[in-house]
């Protein structure tokens, strides 16, 4: 086999650098994660919605009411109102379990990856959805977490650990087990009571949470199983992941490494072949 020449080598590197710097920066793409780390019989995750914008977009605000959007999310696991609200302001996703209910049961994972298309603009992660089963419970940030710094690059690896403490209460619709809960076999979601002005609130640090997590346990959910576990404080909901996929430029970069490797043995068996001489 005839060895390539160092010179044609170093030439196609050249020329794929020269490529490289003439075109314009690409954007991102980043991994989501989302793993329900409750165990057996604990509580599942309605699909996650996510968007990553330029900060100026609040999905939510703590004590104040609930949009009709997080109520639709929080009451019914839906995020389309959520993700129609947002358009415009950047790239988004919703995140299903991949199993073959769409709510991510105890133990599951999934992940999916989002292109930012102008890391430089869309610096900020935002992030929600429903907590099953409940009237209206739901998870997400109020405030934008910054994933990409000014000059687009990604900040991360990034974990977000969503604990008890962190479920939100959209209070849209008082806390009843007979007739309202969304996922639980045999009830009608978004039936009972509807509360009119009512304030989004850490769902423990409201007077009745112990009681209606009580009136849950045992109640069978449409997935099959019976709920066994009651959440606290500190028990872990489910655990959020955000990393960055290598880019296309990175690849090419790494085979520009190896032509020079490739270069470097060639000159190496040049000069010892040079020295038997």
């Amino acid at each position: 086999m005839r060895n390539v020449s160092s010179r044609v080598l170093l030439g196609i590197g050249t020329v794929v650098v020269a490529i490289l710097i003439a075109s314009p920066a690409p954007g991102a793409d980043i991994n989501i994660t989302v793993t329900n780390d409750q165990p057996t019989g604990g509580f599942s995750l309605a699909p996650v919605w996510f968007g990553v914008q330029n900060g100026s977009f609040n999905v939510f605000s703590p004590g104040s009411s609930a949009s009709s959007q997080i109520a639709t999310l929080a009451q019914f696991g839906n995020t389309a109102p959520l993700a129609s609200l947002f358009a415009g302001n950047g790239p988004e996703t919703t995140l299903q379990s991949g199993g073959s209910l769409i709510q991510f049961l105890p133990g599951q994972s999934n992940s999916t990856t989002l292109n930012v298309s102008n890391p430089t603009v869309y610096q900020y992660l935002s992030y929600a959805g429903m907590v099953v089963p409940s009237n209206d419970f739901f998870q997400g940030n109020a405030t934008p977490l910054q994933i990409f710094n000014s000059n687009g690059s990604f900040v991360g690896p990034i974990t977000i650990k969503v604990y008890g403490s962190n479920v939100w209460d959209s209070d849209t619709e008082q806390q009843s087990t007979s007739i309202a809960l969304t996922f639980i076999q045999g009830q009608t979601p978004g039936s009972g009571t509807q509360i009119i002005n009512g304030a989004i609130t850490p769902f423990l640090a409201e007077s009745n949470s112990a009681a209606f997590l009580q009136s849950i346990d045992g109640l069978t959910t449409v997935a099959g199983y019976q709920i066994s576990h009651l959440f606290s404080a500190n028990d872990l909901i489910d655990t959020i992941t955000i990393s960055s996929v290598p880019e296309p430029g990175s690849v090419v970069l790494l085979g520009l490494g190896v032509a020079g490797m490739l270069v470097a043995g060639q000159t190496v068996r040049s000069w010892k072949a040079g020295r038997l001489k």
